[in-house]
């Protein structure tokens, strides 16, 4: 009887004409190797060592994609037939894979993992107080700030067009792309992270979108707080059982700020102290209050799930 260790052992290189019967099916034709060689890599995620001679087969065929019956197309199978073989076999077949139930729950969970990002995201709420406000709407009700307060913005992340964002990949936080939050966010993203700003100042200036700011606001661990009011900052104003913490900026002379991360009593994440105050240039501002968001919001994050699982 021939294991799947000594099945890929065998099959290790160009698959046999007894390989392909066993592994490849001719009912469903996939591209053949000759395609692979018109990417600039070969992209795959699997052991180099177990996939050389494929890569190499690769490189050598044709540069222009041919059609042939089928067998000589590269089967997912034929691909885990050479993992369980470098990987496992040794391992004897107790610490092999295991095959998935076929019920409904197997079923519905492989249908989300389409659905779920690739990078980690991240979701900040920010707003502006201007002077002489102490109210949640008068602040959320803000459609405009200081020169300062823009320069900051710009330098946050992207202005983006909500309704040019209609690839599943750019992550909104909940925002709707057909007006309903303003015609505008704020994006920020590198290779492994994808941030939206739920900006107040962005979302329109009517009485009936205070609400739905609070629905994108209030729904964030962290919030950014730009306090252009020449007060203190009062945590609550903004009322919200999930908002945990303020990054809240206070523009001061010489083009200088201060920055201060306070963690608001009887929210949902505790045990955490304040950070700061920061001293910080106009210029370096957005650079750090982008990093204390995204480190309290990974905190959060982090918190929420060691406790709510």
């Amino acid at each position: 009887q021939q294991t799947p260790a000594t099945l890929s052992a065998r099959f290790i290189g160009q698959p046999s004409r007894e390989a392909e019967d066993i592994l490849l099916s001719p009912t469903s034709p996939q591209p053949s190797l000759g395609t692979f060689s018109e990417q600039k890599e070969l992209d795959w995620s699997i052991s180099s060592a177990a996939t050389a001679p494929l890569v190499a087969s690769a490189r050598e065929a044709p540069s222009t994609p041919q059609r042939d019956s089928g067998m000589s197309s590269l089967d997912p199978r034929y691909v885990f037939m050479q993992l369980y073989g470098q990987i496992f076999g040794f391992l004897g077949d107790a610490n092999g894979p295991v095959l998935l139930p076929q019920d409904e729950g197997i079923e519905r969970a492989i249908k989300v993992l389409d659905h779920l990002p690739t990078v980690n995201t991240h979701k900040i709420g920010l707003i502006y107080v201007r002077k002489g406000q102490e109210t949640e709407n008068e602040i959320l009700g803000n459609s405009w700030g200081s020169s300062r307060y823009c320069h900051f913005l710009n330098g946050l992340g992207s202005l983006v067009r909500l309704s040019d964002c209609q690839s599943p990949d750019v992550y909104l936080g909940g925002l709707h792309r057909t007006g309903e939050d303003g015609e505008f966010t704020c994006l920020w993203k590198d290779g492994v992270t994808q941030v939206v700003f739920h900006v107040a100042t962005l979302m329109g200036e009517q009485t009936t979108s205070v609400t739905s700011k609070k629905l994108h606001i209030g729904n964030n661990f962290v919030t950014i707080v730009y306090n252009d009011s020449g007060e203190t900052y009062s945590g609550d104003v903004i009322v919200s059982r999930l908002n945990a913490v303020d990054i809240i900026i206070t523009p001061l002379d010489m083009n200088s700020n201060e920055a201060i991360v306070r963690f608001r009593e009887g929210s949902a994440v505790v045990g955490i102290a304040d950070l700061g105050p920061y001293l910080v240039s106009d210029e370096s501002l957005p650079v750090l209050a982008r990093q204390l968001a995204l480190v309290s919001d990974l905190a959060c994050l982090t918190y929420h799930e060691q406790v709510h699982g």
